[in-house]
């Protein structure tokens, strides 16, 4: 999967995006007019002022993401943003990915009954 990485489209998505709260953290996905997935991983300095757990927390939702990409490609053209929360310190893969099995099945019901897709300039 491809990074989203102009601020304008994470912006776009947060602001109005289709949101799903889960436990460790809350995604926002949005059409897009690719046909293919895009994510960005967002962890605010709320969560932890240490960079450490800041980049720990990013790098499980990447682990997850990788692992799972082949289910994520079927979604088609979409961009989810994840917002990561505090829950997630301290956790491991395996705690975290019922979250994610969870969000993955939401995906596939409710984010292709989306709007209209957005484009980017």
């Amino acid at each position: 999967m491809i990074t989203i990485s102009k601020h304008s489209e994470i912006k776009s998505v947060l602001s109005k995006g289709k949101k799903f709260v889960f436990t460790n953290f809350i995604v926002l996905c949005r059409k897009n007019y690719l046909n293919y997935p895009r994510y960005a991983v967002i962890v605010s300095k709320k969560v932890s002022k240490r960079a450490v757990d800041r980049n720990r927390a990013k790098r499980l939702i990447r682990e997850l993401i990788r692992k799972n990409r082949d289910i994520l490609s079927n979604i088609g053209g979409v961009d989810l943003v994840f917002v990561v929360r505090k829950n997630i310190l301290g956790k491991n893969l395996f705690d975290i990915s019922p979250d994610f099995k969870e969000m993955l099945e939401k995906l596939k019901d409710d984010c292709k009954t989306d709007n209209k897709p957005y484009k980017t300039v």
